[in-house]
């Protein structure tokens, strides 16, 4: 690993790892992403056979992905917390090439978008949170940081510098380092 990665930065990987891990066992699968992708939609009210439902899944599943195949090194279907790490290291943090974090945060931020209004309101935050297993009063507290110019929603370019700011900075008092919950907030267990 290189030493152009902070301490920070390794923490949020190894929280944004354990939020990810949707079923909570330690290890990471597809399997995981269909269940967020589950649970956002069941959350949000949508039929889990329903045609909202069955996007919502497969949106999830066609940005992950490509992810999920290229972090797993050995191939065997499972991403270790090593993998996931050195992974993003390699590929973001390293580099500092946030044109793929711009790509993903356009489409992380259409799916949580959930009434497609350009915005991000505290209740499509907090289901979103909640699907990474993340407590509703950590997911408020991280909203009411990020909420920049506090008009009580997260705008696309309040959302992109958060996201970009999660994966890149390393300065510990950017409100982006809470961008998956408050960052010293463990995710629910299952």
């Amino acid at each position: 690993m290189s030493k152009t990665v902070s301490d920070l930065q390794i923490k949020k990987l190894q929280h944004a790892y354990q939020c990810w891990d949707a079923d909570k066992d330690g290890k990471m699968t597809l399997d995981d992403y269909k269940l967020y992708a589950h649970k956002i939609a069941t959350r949000g009210g949508l039929n889990t056979e329903s045609e909202s439902s069955k996007l919502v899944t497969e949106q999830f599943l066609k940005l992950f992905g490509p992810i999920m195949n290229a972090a797993d090194k050995n191939h065997d279907g499972v991403i270790t917390e090593k993998e996931f790490v050195d992974y993003f290291v390699d590929n973001f943090i390293v580099p500092k090439d946030i044109s793929q974090h711009i790509s993903i945060a356009a489409n992380i931020f259409k799916m949580i978008d959930g009434d497609g209004d350009g915005k991000i309101s505290p209740s499509e935050y907090i289901l979103a949170q909640w699907g990474w297993g993340i407590s509703e009063e950590s997911a408020k507290k991280a909203f009411s940081l990020m909420d920049l110019n506090n008009d009580g929603f997260i705008t696309y370019d309040e959302y992109e510098k958060h996201f970009s700011d999660y994966w890149l900075s390393s300065d510990p008092n950017v409100p982006g380092n809470n961008f998956f919950g408050m960052l010293d907030d463990e995710p629910h267990k299952k």
